[in-house]
């Protein structure tokens, strides 16, 4: 199964969202863009070389009508540049980079916090990892997050532990699983510092976000050292997969979802 990291479409998809006001229309409509927000998503979509302005009649939206969820998919299949034949989702490695520093704004969901961790990204694909493993840049002792999903760990007596820091984005999904592992599962949860000494203790280890959900990691690498954990190379360990289970089901309707979880669109 290949893993395919969406950090640089989020990014994309951030910059447009700061750049247009108007939602993404649902997948029949008909609405072109029209507005004036939209000739700077044109002058965007022009640099990043996704489409060329005639320089003498210039970009009509009415020439060449394109829906909002039209571009959204055109975006997301042009960015997908994670795809790797080599990179295994259970592989991760403890990356040299810093992704965030010390004070800084590395909490924020802003674009540019996803898109600091490119190059590092491709570096690691070349290597034959999904992703990198980031440290707190201060100390670098501590377990931070990946470039696009937060570390979710569960120890050998099934206690869900999530690591806490200034610097990590705040993922709706990780917060999503807490809930689920306290109030549906009935686990112990812990948010808190998480040492990388600790990591070899773990009984399960996953990486959680929009896209996957929860993607299992079998084995972390720090420069040559491996750390195999008991579950997640084959498959998901068990108290991830129940986590993986629960979430999906209230997500997809099969397990009724928390108040206020799911809005219902006429």
């Amino acid at each position: 199964m290949k893993y395919r990291l969406l950090s640089f479409c989020t990014a994309v998809l951030l910059l447009i969202s700061m750049i247009s006001v108007p939602r993404i229309e649902a997948a029949n409509s008909t609405e072109t863009f029209k507005d004036s927000a939209d000739t700077k998503i044109v002058k965007l979509l022009e640099a990043l070389g996704l489409m060329e302005i005639d320089s003498e009649t210039g970009f009509f939206w009415d020439e060449m009508p394109v829906k909002r969820s039209e571009l959204a998919k055109i975006i997301c299949k042009m960015f997908n540049i994670s795809e790797t034949k080599d990179a295994s989702p259970h592989f991760t490695d403890v990356s040299d980079y810093d992704r965030a520093a010390p004070n800084g704004t590395g909490h924020i969901k802003a674009g540019l916090n996803y898109a600091m961790s490119l190059h590092a990204i491709v570096e690691a694909h070349e290597q034959g990892y999904a992703e990198n493993m980031y440290l707190d840049s201060a100390t670098r002792t501590k377990v931070e997050e990946t470039g696009g999903a937060n570390f979710l760990f569960v120890t050998k007596d099934g206690k869900v532990v999530t690591p806490k820091s200034s610097t990590i984005l705040p993922s709706i999904t990780r917060r999503s699983l807490v809930y689920v592992a306290k109030e549906y599962l009935g686990l112990e949860v812990e948010e808190r510092p998480v040492y990388f000494d600790e990591v070899k203790d773990f009984a399960e280890c996953g990486l959680c976000g929009t896209a996957a959900v929860i993607s299992p990691v079998g084995k972390i690498v720090d420069h040559g050292k491996e750390i195999c954990l008991p579950s997640g190379m084959d498959e998901m360990g068990p108290v991830t997969k129940k986590l993986y289970e629960t979430l999906t089901g209230i997500q997809m309707g099969r397990i009724e979802a928390p108040k206020g979880w799911i809005q219902v669109i006429e």
